[in-house]
C-alpha cells in the first residue's frame, strides 16, 4: 500500500505550490551557539539519518568550554539530550556550567601532560582569550589592548580527568579550544582508549595550507582521523571507519 501512496504524492502533491509552502512552514533551521557556528555541523550530523531514528544521546568532553551556552560548541548537543564533561580555567564559567547544564560534569582544571599546578593567563572570567600559553596571552593582550592577570591553577592530563569524572567510557565528541595549548592537551591523550568519533579543535592559520601543516593537525591525523571540515578557526575530524554521513 505504501508504494502506491508514494507514487501518488510524487505525481499529484509534491510539485504543487501548496506543498512547497507547507515545506517552508515545517522547516526547522539548525540553530548555532558556537563562536563561528561550527556546532551546527555537529548538531546536523546527530539530528539526521541513523542518529535521528535512534534519538541518539552521546557523550562529549569539552576542553576549554568557556561559557556553557554563549559561543559554546557542545551546547547544541546538550539540548539534544547529550551529557559530558566541561573543563575550563575559570571558576565563574564552571559555576555557570553547573547551574545551566546540570546533567554534565564540570570541573575547573588546566589540562596538560602532568599532575601539578600551572600559571593561567586570565583577561576576565568570561574571556575567550584566557589561556595557559603566555605567548598566546601576550598576542591577545596586544590585540584587545587589555592586560591579563596570572593565576595558579591545578593541572592534570586529559586521560586522568576523564577517568576520574566519567569513568571507563567511549567518547562520541571531543572538543578542544585552549588558545595555543592544544599539543599539551592532545599529546598525552589516549586516542585508542577513548576513540572519539569526532574531534573538533581550534587550529589557527593565515591560509588553509598553514592549517594542514600545523603540528596539531598532523598529530590528530596520525591517530587515524580525517578532516571533514574547516570552519572559522575550527577543524572537524572524523575517526577513520566511522560513518559521519547523515
Amino acid at each position: 500500500m505504501a508504494h502506491p501512496i508514494k507514487k501518488f504524492k510524487e505525481r499529484y502533491i509534491k510539485h504543487t505550490l501548496l506543498y512547497k509552502l507547507y515545506r517552508v512552514l515545517k522547516y526547522s533551521p539548525f540553530k548555532a551557539y558556537g563562536g563561528n557556528g561550527e556546532d551546527a555541523i555537529l548538531a546536523r550530523i546527530y539530528r539526521l539519518g541513523r542518529f535521528k531514528k535512534a534519538k541518539y544521546k552521546g557523550i562529549f568532553v569539552d576542553v576549554g568550554c568557556n561559557h556553557p551556552m554563549v559561543g559554546n560548541t557542545t551546547y547544541a548537543l546538550y539540548k539534544q539530550g547529550w551529557s559530558g564533561l566541561n573543563l575550563d580555567l575559570t571558576e565563574d564559567n564552571i559555576r555557570l556550567c553547573k547551574t545551566l547544564r546540570p546533567r554534565d560534569k564540570s570541573v575547573q582544571c588546566a589540562i596538560t601532560d602532568e599532575v601539578g599546578e600551572l600559571n593561567s593567563y586570565i583577561f576576565d572570567q568570561g574571556s575567550g582569550l584566557n589561556t595557559l600559553d603566555k605567548e598566546a596571552a601576550d598576542k591577545g593582550a596586544a590585540l584587545i589592548g587589555k592586560p591579563y592577570t596570572v593565576k595558579k591553577i591545578r593541572s592534570m592530563p586529559l586521560n586522568d580527568i576523564i577517568a576520574e569524572t566519567l569513568g571507563d567510557v567511549k567518547l562520541d565528541v571531543l572538543n578542544v579550544d585552549v588558545e595555543g595549548h592544544e599539543m599539551m592537551v592532545l599529546g598525552p591523550f589516549d586516542f585508542k582508549k577513548y576513540a572519539p568519533d569526532i574531534i573538533t579543535c581550534e587550529i589557527h592559520g593565515d591560509k588553509l595550507e598553514d592549517v594542514l601543516d600545523h603540528e596539531v593537525y598532523k598529530l590528530i591525523s596520525s591517530h587515524n582521523y580525517r578532516c571533514i571540515s574547516y570552519y572559522g578557526a575550527t577543524a572537524i575530524f572524523a575517526r577513520d571507519g566511522w560513518d559521519f554521513l547523515y
